[in-house]
C-alpha cells in the first residue's frame, strides 16, 4: 500500500516576483491524525513567516462548498482547478473528511473546509507581484503527486520536491 504524508507545510519565499532565489520551508509530520498534532509542519511555518514578514492568510472557510472554477481565494487571488471531480471529500471545496489519507483542515474547530485537486492542478494567480507564498499541504500520496511547480510571471518554473515518505 501507500503510506500518506498526513500533513506537509510547504512554503516558499522568493527574492522577487520573477524567478530568483526560493527558499523552501517545509516540515512534515507523516502519520499524524486529523486533529493534529503538526510540530515539525507548524515549526516550519513559524520560520516562514518570521522570514516573509507581513502577511496575509486566507482559507476556505466562506467559500460554498463544491468543485467549481475558477474561484477567488481573497482579494486579488483567484485559483483555477483543472483536475477531476471525485466529489466532497477529495475535490473542490469540502466539508467532509473522510480520514487524513484524503486531506482535511489543520486547526478545526474552527476550521471546517479544506480545498483539494487530486490527480491535477491548482493554479493560484496574484492580482499584484508577491514575494512569499505558502500553504499546508495534508493527505498527500505519491499517488497523487510528489512535486509543487511555482511558476513566475515571466514564465519560468521552479519545481520543488515535495517531502514524502514512503
Amino acid at each position: 500500500g501507500i503510506d500518506p504524508l498526513v500533513v506537509a507545510a510547504v512554503v516558499l519565499l522568493a527574492s522577487c516576483a520573477m524567478a530568483g532565489t526560493i527558499i523552501p520551508y517545509t516540515g512534515s509530520d507523516d502519520g499524524a491524525p486529523i486533529t493534529g498534532p503538526f510540530p515539525l509542519s507548524a515549526a516550519a511555518q513559524a520560520a516562514f513567516l518570521a522570514a516573509a514578514g507581513p502577511t496575509t492568510t486566507s482559507n476556505f472557510q466562506s467559500l460554498p462548498v463544491g468543485f467549481y472554477s475558477p474561484f477567488a481565494l481573497a482579494t486579488g487571488v483567484t485559483v483555477s482547478i483543472n483536475a477531476p471531480n471525485f466529489g466532497n471529500g477529495f475535490s473542490g471545496i469540502s466539508n467532509t473528511t473522510l480520514g487524513n489519507l484524503d486531506g482535511f483542515c489543520v486547526t478545526p474547530p474552527s476550521c471546517t473546509q479544506w480545498f483539494g485537486s487530486p490527480e491535477g492542478t491548482a493554479t493560484y494567480s496574484f492580482a499584484k507581484p508577491i514575494t512569499a507564498f505558502g500553504l499546508w499541504l495534508t493527505g498527500v500520496q505519491t499517488i497523487f503527486t510528489s512535486t509543487f511547480t511555482l511558476t513566475f510571471n515571466d514564465g519560468s518554473p521552479e519545481t520543488l520536491n515535495l517531502p514524502i515518505n514512503v
